[in-house]
């Protein structure tokens, strides 16, 4: 007989389960930088327009202003950029057997389950864009005890 034995023999063929974690898709994530940055293009532009019609002559003073603001912009376009990220990365579901757990919050914690026996009937959504960027929503419905509960924007909704 072998020596060796993987820790999962040792504790009687009982292996530990870890959950899967599930985020909202990437897709999602991207196309809302995408629009954060189209947003604070559009209003840049903006204020050139807007300085160009009240000031006729662009002299130095009027370039460095610009510059400034365009400073000041991009620093609050990165903190409104970290703080896409980590709602993302701080909102997540957990697969167990038998139960689902979505987890939020950037400095408090929330979370609620939903228990897997009993499901009454599961459906996924997917958007033509979701389908195309392979994203949806799963909707699990207990009729028994009337609970719904949503797995939204998830990537690849059904292999999950």
């Amino acid at each position: 007989m072998n020596a060796h034995h993987t820790e999962s023999e040792s504790r009687g063929n009982r292996v530990a389960q870890l959950p899967i974690i599930v985020r909202q898709s990437v897709a999602i994530l991207f196309f809302k930088l995408f629009l954060l940055e189209f947003t604070f293009l559009v209003l840049f532009l903006s204020l050139l327009v807007a300085m160009r019609l009240i000031v006729f002559q662009f002299n130095i003073d009027d370039v460095r202003a610009v510059l400034v603001i365009y400073g000041m912009m991009n620093v609050v376009k990165a903190m409104v950029t970290g703080v896409a990220i980590l709602s993302w990365v701080r909102h997540y579901y957990e697969l167990w057997p038998g139960i689902i757990v979505y987890k939020e919050g950037l400095l408090g914690r929330h979370s609620s389950s939903f228990k897997l026996n009993n499901i009454s009937m599961m459906d996924i959504k997917q958007g033509p864009l979701g389908r195309m960027l392979h994203y949806g929503t799963i909707q699990l419905q207990n009729t028994f005890m009337n609970e719904h509960f949503y797995l939204v924007d998830i990537p690849h909704p059904q292999k999950c």
